[in-house]
């Protein structure tokens, strides 16, 4: 039996009690049981009128940070302030969330004290904007006959920022027409050229393409050849923001996400390394990273966390305005649906062949 059920079978049998005790009484002559029967009603009208009358009264207000990171749990505090009253009832306070956060520890039911603080924790499990609240209270007397129901307004958003994830096997690497490579595509260079800033000791983990033997012997011990960050080609990473994604039952794109995850490290690392980067789409003017400043790095990842795939525009339909307009100067990372790869990796063979870096993850 669910509890709106017992509650109504338990108001039916006190009211069928006290027209039982009523009757009897007025047919009897009883002025007992007469007198015991009105002070049931009184009892069962007056329990309605007390929930009725505290449920309008209860405010709440709550803390929680405006920006979190996806999969990191944060606190949220409810200060919720209750009328004083003689009369004990129940509160239970129930919050709502969007779908993409996860709490843990919510509250349930509290006694009437004038103000209250409810510390419980989320966990943001998609990154976006996520609306916590409003508040749902229901206000019940202690026997459980009547159940007041009331949306309180009031609702704070927090933005989820994307996770990083790595992408494997990628380093920063130096080179000629768009000069940021992987390293397992990257030409061997000869010489230091103009694209090397000097020699430097070997340490572990150098490839051993670079070890420059001229250093080398010159001074007796392994050295490598120093590349200068500053000449690293700058990334342009663009995504498929058409509804070309495979969408779950819920419309939530899991192939579109992790690709949002990848170019958020993308975002980060890279201008570590001294790499600008321009995120772009179709349809959308796209965020730039000129440096490793925190405030410039945080607004590329904001800019991420709103991204949806709505544009009516295609990126296989802007691919050869982005080579032509950039080609030059940029890496290009093209960011696209795993069914659409092989069409994008044809798409690029001719600017492959002309010279210029384009990459495809799908």
């Amino acid at each position: 039996m669910n509890p709106d059920s017992l509650r109504h079978a338990k108001l039916m049998a006190f009211m069928a009690a006290t027209s039982f005790i009523f009757c009897s009484g007025v047919m009897t002559g009883n002025r007992q049981m007469y007198w015991m029967a009105s002070l049931l009603g009184v009892l069962i009208g007056g329990m309605y009128l007390v929930a009725r009358w505290l449920a309008p009264r209860v405010n709440v207000s709550r803390q929680l940070p405006a920006e979190v990171r996806e999969g990191e749990p944060f606190d949220v505090i409810l200060e919720v302030s209750l009328p004083m009253w003689r009369v004990p009832v129940w509160y239970q306070i129930r919050e709502q969330f969007s779908a993409g956060l996860e709490v843990q520890n919510t509250p349930r039911f509290l006694l009437p004290r004038q103000r209250v603080k409810i510390r419980y924790r989320v966990v943001p499990m998609r990154r976006g904007e996520h609306r916590v609240g409003p508040t749902e209270l229901t206000v019940s007397d202690l026997l459980g006959l009547f159940e007041i129901r009331r949306l309180l307004p009031g609702s704070e958003d927090v933005l989820v920022l994307p996770r990083p994830v790595p992408l494997p096997n990628r380093t920063w690497e130096g080179g000629s027409r768009g000069r940021a490579h992987q390293v397992s595509s990257r030409s061997t260079s000869k010489g230091e050229g103009t694209d090397w800033h000097g020699t430097r000791e070997y340490t572990p983990g150098d490839p051993l393409r670079r070890i420059n033997w001229r250093a080398t012997a010159r001074h007796q011990s392994w050295h490598v050849q120093q590349f200068e960050t500053s000449l690293l080609a700058p990334l342009l990473i663009a995504i498929e923001l058409a509804p070309r994604w495979q969408r779950e039952s819920d419309g939530f794109c899991p192939d579109f996400e992790r690709a949002i995850r990848h170019i958020a490290w993308l975002a980060t690392e890279a201008p570590r390394s001294g790499i600008r980067v321009y995120i772009t789409g179709p349809g959308w003017e796209g965020v730039r990273i000129e440096g490793a400043s925190f405030h410039e790095v945080r607004q590329a990842l904001r800019a991420l966390a709103r991204l949806q795939p709505e544009s009516h525009l295609s990126l296989a339909q802007q691919l050869h305005v982005l080579v032509q307009q950039y080609g030059e100067q940029f890496t290009l990372c093209l960011f696209v649906p795993p069914a659409e790869r092989r069409h994008y990796e044809s798409l690029i063979q001719p600017y492959l062949q002309r010279g210029y870096t384009l990459q495809v993850y799908a």
